[in-house]
């Protein structure tokens, strides 16, 4: 089913959609078709891939050839180093709450309030929380005057507050660390991001916090939950595929691929982990390159990864004079711009700026009337062109990650997510709201769609 563009306007369709396995066993599955190989050159929608020295090659030269690169990688692409090494790994070692709680003096808490979660019982990290008994919290940063001229940041730390009864509530303790906090089993997690590192503290006794486990965030801290035990973790690294000593071989390694005619704005590589909160014990880990826009949502079930794919208007173009040569330009002109978009030796920016530099010089050789009603013929027809393909102008891209196996899926959707909570989980469907349009070229033209994922 189609949908139609509305004007100035809100108006939402409900599309269902089934999800593809379109990774299993360092393969590509679409419908009924396995191939253990992918010729990149021929996708149509989003997917991502296992790294292959073949898929790696092909994803670079796509990159490449649409001259868009980002990050500061010096010799490094999406935090991939080239060329890698031909056992297709890299050099590692190998990878390793009761809602009624008494307080002394006979207060009995009967309930107390939790974190605000997107998902009821997947926990989210948080500055503040609190068991029941204790209050567990870590203030932002705060100015400490260090003389008459400056200020400084002071480091942040962690307080153990016993707060029943309120008369005489108290600082038991203070750790020396702070940052996003969770609360499991009597153990405090403090996730440390200016230091880097996540600590996990047991609480038997409040006033004296033993440290159980710590270990390095080894990159940027994107996001984490936990869930049944696990804390999952994502961090975001630009330079390498190595995370915390863990071996990421090439099936856990991800590529994402898509259409030619969409922009490429891959800049680096999340992480994605799930950790035992009793012993800090890695599990399960894999890579996949995203961007810096890339949303992450959780259900109980699997990790979601949205990518914004937005289009590239250069190629977007090149394609409808492809489509068009004949109905514009004498024959010499159009063997002339056939030669140009089949070139091997010119990357896209260079036939873009060939192809209007050829149509600006046939346009100067006609008479002006003639030229006007040509030009005004071509951006009519464009239009046309942007209409008709308008639900492939904008996607979000789709990868979800299962909680037990770490296996992989993928698929797309037209437009673009608000946020993360335009994602959400019912029944072990993923139902996703996006929005088409809103650029300043397509005018009051928009609309906003609901996709129901089945399987």
């Amino acid at each position: 089913m189609k949908n139609n563009m509305t004007t100035v306007g809100m108006f939402i369709l409900v599309f269902i959609i089934s999800i593809s396995g379109c990774i299993q066993e360092n393969t590509v599955e679409e419908g009924n078709n396995i191939n253990n190989t992918v010729n990149i050159t021929n996708i149509k929608e989003f997917k991502v891939v296992p790294m292959t020295p073949e898929t790696l090659n092909e994803f670079l030269n796509s990159l490449e050839d649409s001259y868009n690169t980002y990050g500061p990688y010096s010799g490094y692409r999406f935090g991939v180093k080239t060329p890698l090494s031909p056992t297709g790994e890299t050099v590692m070692k190998d990878a390793v709450v009761s809602s009624t709680d008494t307080m002394g003096g006979g207060i009995t808490i009967d309930r107390y309030s939790k974190t605000n979660v997107q998902v009821e019982d997947i926990d989210e990290g948080d500055i503040l929380k609190t068991d029941g008994n204790y209050i567990y919290y870590s203030p932002e940063y705060q100015m400490i005057k260090y003389s008459t001229y400056s200020n400084y940041l002071s480091k942040r730390s962690t307080y153990i507050i016993e707060a029943l009864p309120p008369e005489s509530a108290k600082i038991l303790s203070n750790i020396s660390k702070g940052g996003i906090l969770y609360i499991y089993n009597n153990t405090l997690t403090i996730i440390d991001r200016p230091e880097g590192k996540i600590l996990n503290y047991d609480l038997s006794n409040p006033e004296n916090p033993k440290i159980n486990w710590e270990m390095d965030i080894n990159g940027t801290y994107i996001d984490s939950r936990l869930y049944n035990g696990k804390l999952y973790l994502i961090v975001l690294k630009y330079n390498e595929i190595a995370w915390n000593d863990i071996k990421i071989k090439y099936n856990n390694y991800y590529l994402p691929i898509i259409p030619e005619y969409m922009f490429h704005n891959f800049d680096a590589t999340y992480i994605v982990s799930s950790i035992e909160m009793e012993n800090g014990t890695t599990n399960n880990t894999l890579a996949i390159v995203g961007s810096y826009n890339t949303e992450v949502y959780m259900s109980k079930n699997n990790i979601y990864l949205a990518y914004h794919l937005q289009p590239n208007r250069d190629k977007l173009f090149m394609n409808f004079i492809k489509e068009h040569l004949n109905k514009y330009f004498p024959e010499d002109k159009v063997n002339l711009i056939k030669n140009i978009l089949n070139s091997p030796y010119f990357g896209d920016e260079t036939k873009y700026m060939e192809i209007m530099r050829v149509l600006n010089n046939y346009l100067r050789t006609l008479p002006r009337e003639e030229s006007l009603n040509l030009m005004n013929a071509i951006n009519k027809d464009y239009e046309y062109y942007i209409e008709k393909n308008w639900e492939n102008l904008e996607k979000t891209g789709l990868v979800s990650i299962n909680l037990d196996s770490f296996k992989v899926k993928c698929g797309s959707v037209p437009g673009k997510l608000i946020n993360r909570y335009s994602m959400d989980e019912y029944n072990d469907h993923l139902r996703v709201a996006t929005t088409i349009g809103n650029y300043w070229e397509y005018g009051d033209k928009s609309t906003n769609n609901i996709y129901i994922y089945i399987g």
